[in-house]
């Protein structure tokens, strides 16, 4: 158990290592238009996850008093945090260094790796997560 909250702490301690080393590193990219729409679009989508989940957990560990949330942004996909992530800093990718886009990339791995533990304590936890996940996709509405 000890080694597995490790894991979590450690994946959202690269979380926010990839974030923040592509804000360094291309600091002067906030100032570009389609930079800040993605950030600005992505913030709204966290915004509106963390509306429909009150229960909103950073690290990926489920809390003993939590629930399976199947309304709003979470009748679509599984991860909308995630999702807000990429949509935050795909601008990044788009028009960031090569060292951004690395961490973009590792951003998404990251993200996939959280989300991965987050579904298979589901599993253990709800039944009907199987059927939530036949229902949903896992970052991105109706595509992925």
């Amino acid at each position: 158990m000890q080694s597995s909250k490790l894991y979590s702490y450690l994946l959202v301690a690269i979380q926010f290592g990839s974030i923040g080393g592509m804000i360094w590193l291309d600091f002067k990219l906030l100032a570009h238009p389609l930079v800040l729409l993605f950030l600005v679009a992505g913030l709204a989508v966290g915004l509106y996850a963390i509306y429909c989940n009150k229960n909103f957990n950073i690290i990926p560990e489920i809390k003993e008093d939590a629930c399976l949330i199947r309304h709003g942004i979470y009748r679509y996909i599984r991860h909308p945090m995630y999702f807000s992530l990429m949509v935050s800093f795909f601008g990044f990718l788009l028009f960031g260094s090569a060292q951004s886009r690395l961490l973009y990339l590792l951003l998404l791995t990251v993200l996939y790796l959280k989300a991965d533990k987050e579904e298979k304590l589901w599993h253990c936890r709800d039944k009907e997560y199987t059927k939530y996940k036949q229902n949903t996709k896992m970052f991105i509405p109706f595509i992925l």
